[in-house]
């Protein structure tokens, strides 16, 4: 039980440290809600769909790492990751 916590608390810390990329008042509550709750997946799903909408720039190389990472420890399989490289590189010199 107590590698469990420690996973929830890791993912947590890295989830809190990506909150800054979340620009829009509404969504930075939500996003801050759901990691309150423990709904850390919900948590990353409401940062990848801010940060997948058009309006919004595209991430960088470390944030995307991140993200990366948060997906495989939270052994998620989605299109997020690649969705949001595509839109780096489409925004690349």
């Amino acid at each position: 039980m107590k590698d469990l916590r420690a996973h929830y608390r890791d993912v947590n810390e890295r989830l809190t440290g990506l909150k800054d990329l979340i620009s829009d008042a509404d969504r930075l509550r939500y996003f801050e809600e759901s990691l309150a709750a423990n709904e850390l997946e919900v948590a990353l799903h409401a940062l990848c769909d801010f940060l997948l909408e058009p309006r919004t720039p595209p991430v960088s190389r470390v944030p995307l790492r991140e993200i990366e990472t948060l997906h495989a420890l939270m052994e998620i399989q989605d299109d997020c990751t690649k969705r949001l490289a595509e839109k780096a590189d489409g925004a690349a010199p």
